[in-house]
């Protein structure tokens, strides 16, 4: 996928942060917002530029049977903001984001506090 395509995702969403996949869906890296930034210091370059030239390593990742504690918990000891889950085949079923976590907890906590 060239950089113009990419662009255009990451401007139709409100996500930071992109898996790349194989042809199986099999999981490969992750492109933020950041890389995409640091591009463009590098004029010239976004016409020849891929998905996978942008992508960096995956850090970490879950299954979908993991529980939200152990999903914070992996979230800070690696220092990140998103974690892919993965099947057993390591084929990407979605990513979760630190932000839409802390969303979800303050949203609940509202709802709480409203009864």
């Amino acid at each position: 996928m060239l950089l113009t395509e990419v662009l255009r995702i990451f401007s139709e969403s409100d996500h930071l942060y992109f898996p790349v996949v194989d042809a199986d869906r099999h999981l490969l890296g992750i492109v933020t917002i950041d890389n995409i930034k640091d591009t463009f210091t590098a004029t010239g370059l976004e016409k020849f530029l891929l998905a996978i030239d942008l992508m960096e390593p995956v850090v970490a990742k879950v299954s979908p049977e993991k529980s939200m504690s152990e999903v914070r918990e992996i979230l800070s000891k690696y220092n990140l903001d998103y974690l892919p889950v993965v099947d057993g085949d390591n084929r990407i079923l979605g990513l979760i984001e630190q932000r839409m976590i802390q969303r979800f907890i303050s949203r609940k906590i509202m709802e709480l506090h409203s009864k």
